[in-house]
Parts: structure tokens; C-alpha cells; sequence
């Protein structure tokens, strides 16, 4: 990003965040035009910094996380998908490719509230 410069992170405030998102909206990681990428990318991106800067704060190289004052981007309205209503037999064919992959611990502590063992 050359618009911007390049400033230490202590001189990083909510203006360069908010303006590095807007940039980021029709550019690639590496700088070059692109069309638009989705709400669901930036709301990615946003985290990415936010983790960046939180290390800083810690660490005391920020004094504050300036991520932290900037609102999530909302994600791309998706199309729920129910199984079943469009095709006969598509929960069954799902379950059966499924079968004998566990879940990874992660995505079960996420769907019961509890840890997992494998």
C-alpha cells in the first residue's frame, strides 16, 4: 500500500485502519487491482489485524489496539441450503460421505459447547 506510506505502528490510528480496509476492497494482499472482493474477505482481513495489533498493545509497542475502534464488516447475506427439499436423498448421501471422518475437536466444541475427545 504506498498511499498511505509506511508508519510505524504507534503512529497507526482508526483513520489508516479504516483506509487501509476501504483500499483492501479492490486490491490483492500483494497490492495489484482487482474487482471487489466480498464482505466475507473483509470481515477476515479485520481479525488478522486486530490479532496484529492486539500482540503490539501487549507488548507495548501500541498503546491501544486501533482495530478495536473499527466496526466488523458484515458478511455476505448467504442462501440457506436445506437437504432434502430440492433432491430425495440428499441428508442420507451427506451422512454416508461423512462416515468415518470425525469431526475435529474444534468444530464439535463449537456445536455442543463441549470439548471432545477423538
Amino acid at each position: 500500500m504506498t498511499e498511505g506510506g509506511d508508519p510505524n505502528a504507534h503512529a497507526i490510528r482508526l483513520g489508516h485502519v479504516q483506509g487501509f480496509l476501504y483500499w483492501r476492497r479492490t486490491r490483492s494482499p500483494d497490492g495489484t487491482k482487482r474487482e471487489a472482493v466480498t464482505a466475507r474477505s473483509l470481515a477476515k482481513d479485520r481479525p488478522v489485524l486486530h490479532s496484529v495489533f492486539a500482540l503490539s498493545e501487549t507488548i507495548e509497542v501500541v498503546p491501544s489496539n486501533p482495530v478495536s475502534k473499527v466496526e466488523k464488516p458484515k458478511g455476505d447475506a448467504r442462501e440457506p441450503i436445506i437437504l432434502g427439499l430440492g433432491e430425495p436423498g440428499q441428508y442420507e448421501r451427506l451422512l454416508r460421505a461423512c462416515a468415518g471422518r470425525p469431526a475435529r475437536a474444534s468444530e464439535s466444541k463449537a456445536s455442543t459447547g463441549r470439548s471432545v475427545r477423538p
